[in-house]
C-alpha cells in the first residue's frame, strides 16, 4: 500500500505474516542495497 508520494519519494507499508526479527532486519539490509531506496527512516512492529 503506497501512502503518500512526493517527487520522486514514497511512503509505503507492507503488512505480512508473522516473522523473526532477524528476518526483519535480513530484509532491511537489501532493500537498502538498492540504490532506488534513499533510506528506510523508521520501522514498527507490531506484536
Amino acid at each position: 500500500m503506497q501512502l503518500d508520494a512526493r517527487g520522486n519519494e514514497a511512503e509505503i507499508i507492507v503488512i505480512t505474516h508473522e516473522v523473526e526479527q532477524g528476518n526483519i532486519e535480513i530484509s532491511k539490509n537489501k532493500l537498502n542495497s538498492l540504490s532506488e531506496v534513499n533510506n528506510i527512516a523508521s520501522q514498527l512492529n507490531c506484536i
